[in-house]
């Protein structure tokens, strides 16, 4: 059996098995919004055995995805998120998803591996162009495309009404998708039970409270960045936006809340930022974020074997981002940085790369990659809240709020 990192054996808090009432999925202890939910919490032992017992079917899946496709999903989830976004799926069995940013689809290829057993529903949105369209689902008949000429935004959806073909046929819709999501939305269980997947880069409070007021309840968030860091403004943010803001914030501008990867931003000064943290605490009631199949650390050894040269890149994702967007324009963090950024994450699952390789089934260079490009990913359950009183809340905050609606 591949070495377990020691956390893996440390039963803390709220993330202990035995507290029941905090339980997200059904054999995992999970924090409620404990404050601020990115603090150093170990893994439970519960936790462990969970997500172990599903890192076999992943690799395997993982590995004919390679084999599927032939480039590195350049610009969308590598190993690591892959890994959470397959034991999210696998845990809550969801039977429909909606999945807003799509790219080039093999996140969807691999939500398909994840969900055989019981096939569901998969509702796709993106506005990205016809002439290189994604991945698309030729064999389940399960699958809705909303993208390119059919694209509408999620927050345009009515999705608190009778899901008819009337209904369906939003804007630029076509009728015969719009038939098609008639037929198969009749026999959809309560949006409640769904399982929203925002990968669309725009503000990641403002999704969930739009969520909420049409009644979703499970979303799953991917480039939830670490505070002051972003091309949109994340639930990591909102939560822990103190500290680790001001310590990551352009020296020569104050940090901007943004969305829609950095075109629309205004500058968030701190009284925004405390009241994003307590929309935060009103919208969220429990708030889960898997933790990276190996060490996030990249050791000169490490980086070298991967073919690196140069200094090492730690966290080299986030160097990359603020370059063009919000985080300090260096290049390499200070080991100050570092190490509240390690701090910020949860510990690995394996001790080592070289255990988080075999047990993936990729190579030693491929781990290393993934340590570098890694950005945390977050699963949050909203709080129950009357939908017309959600919406009620969004009207009297509207003018609060960042980004389109």
């Amino acid at each position: 059996m591949p070495s377990l990192s020691q956390h893996c054996f440390e039963i803390q808090g709220k993330d202990s098995a035995a507290d029941k009432s905090a339980s997200l999925f059904p054999n995992i202890g999970v924090t409620h919004a404990v404050f601020p939910p990115s603090r150093h919490q170990a893994l439970g032992q519960v936790e462990c055995s969970v997500l172990m017992g599903e890192v076999e079917s992943f690799a395997a899946a993982y590995q004919q995805q390679r084999q599927a496709f032939s480039k590195r999903n350049a610009g969308g989830n590598g190993l690591y998120h892959s890994f959470g976004i397959w034991v999210t799926l696998r845990l809550l069995k969801p039977r429909v998803i909606i999945e807003s940013g799509v790219l080039n689809g093999q996140t969807s290829w691999l939500m398909r591996q994840a969900t055989k057993a019981w096939q569901p529903l998969l509702l796709r949105f993106d506005p990205g162009s016809i002439k290189k369209p994604p991945w698309r689902d030729t064999l389940s008949g399960l699958t809705l495309d909303f993208i390119g000429p059919d694209f509408v935004d999620f927050n345009t959806v009515p999705w608190n009404c009778n899901l008819t073909e009337a209904n369906i046929a939003w804007r630029n819709v076509s009728r015969k998708l719009a038939q098609r999501a008639a037929g198969l939305l009749a026999s959809a269980p309560p949006i409640s039970e769904w399982l929203v997947f925002f990968d669309d880069h725009h503000d990641h409070l403002l999704r969930a409270s739009q969520a909420r007021a049409f009644g979703f309840r499970h979303l799953l968030y991917d480039d939830n960045y670490l505070p002051g860091f972003g091309d949109s403004f994340s639930l990591k943010a909102a939560c822990n936006g103190g500290n680790p803001r001001r310590a990551f914030a352009n020296r020569n501008r104050p940090f901007r809340r943004c969305v829609s990867f950095h075109k629309q931003c205004h500058v968030m000064d701190e009284d925004e930022a405390a009241r994003a943290r307590t929309e935060f605490a009103e919208l969220i009631e429990a708030y889960w974020e898997p933790p990276p199949l190996g060490p996030l650390h990249v050791p000169a050894a490490a980086a070298a074997t991967a073919g690196w040269t140069g200094q090492q890149r730690a966290f080299g994702q986030l160097l990359r981002v603020a370059k063009w967007a919000e985080g300090p324009r260096v290049d390499a963090f200070t080991e100050e940085q570092k190490a509240l950024m390690l701090a910020a994450s949860r510990p690995p699952l394996f001790e080592s790369y070289v255990a988080a390789a075999n047990a993936s089934g990729t190579s030693l260079a491929e781990v290393v990659h993934e340590a570098g490009n890694y950005v945390n990913l977050a699963y949050a359950r909203l709080r129950l809240v009357p939908p017309a009183l959600e919406r009620k809340r969004i009207r009297l905050n509207s003018h609060h709020q960042a980004g389109p609606r």
